[in-house]
């Protein structure tokens, strides 16, 4: 995994735990399963929140990238500088698409008020919208513009964020 110096990778490499306040990026070394005809899906479980911790403007941020984690030397000190990135973050009052850095798309259906210890978090790349999930039910949808699309038959691997409240989280072996 690569991963800034705020993240510990622990359990084999299925969760990690914010340990600092800053570098708290990391970068999945195994793409997502895709197979032909299913879109990739990323879900990951909320084991721990802190009250009180970051900004109380952003929460955690999770999505994908099409770089392949040994392609990158630097990985910078928020997901959204990951390269060939699209990260969706929670805000206080809303989820934001970045793609590659730059804000991409807006949902007001959903806010970080929804994160809650225990509770599971999916992202499903579709090819016009990235949907998100919480506890399998869909609660928002982003639409993708043409240019910002992901490119097909291209590895994704997950990207994470640990910032705001959440300590630490889980990958699930959900698959949609």
């Amino acid at each position: 995994h690569l991963k800034g110096d705020g993240v510990q990778v622990l359990k084999h490499g299925c969760t990690v735990r914010r340990v600092a306040e800053e570098e708290l990026v990391v970068l999945g070394d195994a793409a997502l399963p895709s197979e032909q005809g299913r879109c990739p899906y990323l879900e990951v479980h909320i084991d721990e929140c802190g009250e009180g911790i970051g900004d109380q403007i952003n929460d955690f941020g999770f999505g994908v990238t099409a770089c392949d984690p040994e392609e990158i030397s630097e990985l910078g000190s928020v997901a959204d500088e990951v390269p060939r990135s699209w990260v969706v973050d929670f805000t206080q009052s809303m989820v934001c698409l970045s793609v590659n850095n730059r804000e991409a798309s807006q949902g007001k259906r959903l806010s970080a008020a929804a994160l809650k210890e225990g509770c599971r978090v999916g992202l499903l790349v579709k090819p016009t919208t990235f949907e998100i999930y919480i506890d399998g039910i869909l609660r928002d949808t982003l639409p993708v513009r043409v240019e910002d699309r992901v490119p097909g038959n291209t590895g994704l691997y997950p990207v994470l964020d640990l910032y705001g409240r959440t300590i630490e989280i889980s990958k699930t072996e959900a698959e949609e």
